[in-house]
């Protein structure tokens, strides 16, 4: 198993067929699955932290990056949602409380547990 480091970027940008397409890195996916991404972190005593309002990820099943995610013991789901008309399966990803931890060090900040 390789070791996991994310993206400095949010976003990856691809020129397709002569247009600006951007992609959201492993990076961004994850900020917004807490919340990160559209509420800030805090600081306290010199050091930063953030506290999730959320933290869910729903998406099809075995989506980039959550396999991989889930082989590091960094994310897990819950159940299974079927479709009846033919379309994809989806789930909800969610991260650990050990992937809380390694997304904290990646980013710079303590993560706290999710408001409940």
């Amino acid at each position: 198993m390789s070791v996991i480091h994310l993206p400095l970027n949010d976003y990856e940008v691809k020129i397709e067929n002569g247009r600006e397409i951007h992609y959201c890195t492993m990076r961004q996916i994850l900020k917004h699955t807490i919340g990160m991404d559209s509420k800030g972190t805090y600081k306290r005593y010199g050091v930063t932290y953030y506290k999730p309002y959320r933290n869910y990820f729903n998406t099809f099943v075995g989506s980039y990056p959550w396999p991989e995610l889930e082989e590091a013991g960094y994310a897990a789901h819950g159940d299974i949602h079927k479709h009846g008309d033919g379309s994809n399966d989806t789930v909800d990803y969610y991260m650990t409380r050990k992937g809380l931890d390694w997304l904290g060090a990646e980013l710079g900040v303590i993560i706290r547990d999710e408001r409940r």
